[in-house]
């Protein structure tokens, strides 16, 4: 447990150090703010999307399978496969508009295309829910 703590406190900064020492850049370089503030914007959905798959992320099987039994822990794992393909899904699509995302400057724009994401995501999750009651009929 202490490893995997270290390994996860440190990864962060030793990719930024590489990154800095390949890239041959130095902190006392001049920020681009128009390429800062994209590179978080960029960051900051993923990093969203990120938190929404945890979140959603299923139990270790092993815990369920410890205090329910075996029939009950296969049952469970059945059914948070199937339902994790939906938000495989939608972090796929969120990874993929992220960029867009980031560049939008305007809010009229930003508005607009919340609204083209806000029904491509009901159109994504109405396919994936018919798609799990068909074959049930």
């Amino acid at each position: 447990m202490t490893s995997a703590f270290i390994v996860s406190a440190t990864a962060p900064v030793t990719g930024i150090l590489l990154s800095l020492h390949w890239l041959r850049l130095t902190i006392r370089q001049p920020v681009r703010w128009d390429i800062a503030r994209s590179l978080i914007g960029f960051g900051g959905w993923l990093g969203l999307a990120k938190v929404i798959t945890t979140v959603t992320n299923r139990l270790d099987i092993q815990i369920v399978l410890l205090y329910v039994g075996t029939a009950t822990a296969g049952i469970y794992s059945v059914a948070t496969r199937l339902v994790n393909f939906y938000p495989i899904i939608i972090t796929s699509f969120v990874s993929v508009i992220a960029t867009r995302l980031a560049s939008v400057t305007d809010s009229g724009q930003l508005r607009i295309f919340v609204r083209k994401i806000i029904f491509a995501q009901l159109l994504l999750a109405g396919v994936c829910y018919l798609a799990f009651l068909l074959p049930g009929r």
